[in-house]
């Protein structure tokens, strides 16, 4: 596969990612905005506050995505661009893993979620987690291939 067509799938993928996740996120809001039940109706605003608060460092994430895909389309798989951009979307994933468990835990403490709604909450910090772990390993590796690239580029 060329790195034309592995950047445009990517490019793809991304898109898909982004298209999926605010679907859902209207969706969610949408249900609290049509819902007539009392109980949905006094947590409607911090819900709706809440989540779309959480789309924040996913937008982040989206965009260094599209980068590192340009790059890579380009032909710079190993530059320190990518690696800056595997970074941002490490401290992305760090951060909503960070605002889903901050803000499940104070939305709870106020009454306004279920235990249930906090353990499922965690599945997502522990996704959020393994994505910061992942992408800033590979940014290390990336970096230490643009080091090695530019001491036999040099020595050639």
């Amino acid at each position: 596969m060329s790195v034309k067509t592995i950047s445009r799938l990517l490019k793809f993928i991304i898109v898909l990612v982004g298209l999926t996740a605010f679907v859902l996120q209207g969706a969610v809001t949408l249900l609290f905005l049509v819902s007539e039940e009392p109980l949905i109706h006094s947590m409607q605003v911090p819900w709706i506050v809440f989540i779309w608060i959480t789309a924040i460092p996913m937008v982040c994430a989206l965009i260094c995505s599209w980068k590192t895909a340009d790059n890579i389309g380009k032909g710079s798989s190993f530059c320190i661009e990518n690696a800056k951009n595997l970074h941002g979307i490490a401290m992305s994933a760090l951060a909503d893993s960070i605002i889903m468990l901050v803000g499940n835990v104070v939305l709870l403490l106020l009454n306004m979620n279920h235990p249930s709604v906090l353990l499922g909450a965690l599945v997502i910090v522990v996704v959020g987690i393994a994505i910061l772990v992942a992408s800033e390993c590979l940014s290390q590796l990336i970096k230490q291939a643009t080091r090695l690239k530019e001491e036999t580029d040099l020595t050639i």
